[in-house]
C-alpha cells in the first residue's frame, strides 16, 4: 500500500477510505472497466426496440455488421483537474453505456434503456471533434410523444483516451452531462476507490462536470 494515497481515511468504527489506488491494484480496474454483459439481446431492451419499431421509431438505412460496432463506454470523473476512474461504494452509482451505430444503451438505476438513433447522426462543427445523434427513447416518446427526438452529442476532449464529454437532452429541455471513456482505454487511468468492507458509504464529491470542459 506505499503507493495508495488516500483522500480519506477513516479508522474509528467501521473502516472507511477514499483512495487512489496503486497502478498494481489491478481488482479495481477489473471491477469498473472490465467486461460488460451484452445488453443488445437483454430482455427489457429488446422489448423497447420492439415497442419503439412498432411506433415506426426506426434508424434509417441498414446496418448489417451492427452488433459487431458495438463500444462500450465507463463514466470517469475529475478531481483537482485530474481525470480517474472511479470505483463507487454503492456500485448503483457507477454509469456505462454501450454503443453500437443505430442504437446507444444506457445503464439507468431502473435498468438498461434504449435509445433508438432515428436519424443519420451529424458532426459537430465546433473545435473539438464530435457527433449528434438523434435519438428516440420510451421515456422520452412518454413523457413529449410530440417532441420525442432528443439528441446525445459526444465531444471527443483528448484523443489518446478518448475521454470523451456526453450530453443527452431531457423532455425538461435541462441537459444530463457524463464523462465517459472507452472501456479498452479505461487503463490509462487512475482509479480512486471508495472502500468500506461493511457497509456502503456516502459517494466522494468530485468536481462538476459541464460544458465548460468544451472550451468552445
Amino acid at each position: 500500500m506505499n503507493d495508495t494515497t488516500f483522500l480519506i481515511r477513516d479508522t474509528v468504527g467501521s473502516y472507511h477510505a477514499v483512495f487512489i489506488a496503486a497502478p498494481t491494484d489491478t481488482i479495481w480496474y477489473d471491477q469498473v472497466a472490465g467486461p460488460i454483459d451484452d445488453l443488445y439481446e437483454h430482455k427489457w431492451v429488446m422489448s423497447q426496440r420492439k415497442a419503439l419499431d412498432d411506433m415506426e421509431k426506426k434508424s434509417p438505412g441498414v446496418a448489417s455488421t451492427e452488433y459487431f460496432n458495438r463500444r462500450d463506454w465507463v463514466r470517469v470523473v475529475r478531481w483537482k483537474g485530474v481525470t480517474y476512474l472511479y470505483k463507487p461504494s454503492d456500485f448503483i452509482n457507477h454509469f456505462r453505456v454501450q454503443q453500437f451505430p443505430r442504437l446507444i444503451i444506457t445503464e439507468e438505476v431502473d435498468g438498461p434503456l434504449a435509445h433508438v438513433v432515428v436519424d443519420y447522426p451529424k458532426a459537430i462543427t465546433d473545435s473539438l471533434p464530435g457527433w449528434s445523434y438523434p435519438c428516440v427513447s420510451l421515456m422520452s416518446h412518454a413523457l413529449d410523444p410530440q417532441h420525442d427526438t432528443l439528441h446525445v452529442r459526444l465531444s471527443v476532449l483528448d484523443r489518446t483516451t478518448q475521454l470523451t464529454l456526453w450530453e443527452f437532452e431531457e423532455a425538461s429541455g435541462d441537459t444530463r452531462y457524463e464523462l465517459m471513456v472507452p472501456r479498452q482505454n479505461a487503463r490509462l487511468l487512475p482509479v480512486v476507490v471508495n472502500y468500506t468492507p461493511e457497509r456502503k458509504w456516502i459517494e466522494f464529491k468530485f468536481e462538476p462536470v459541464g460544458p465548460e470542459l468544451l472550451k468552445r
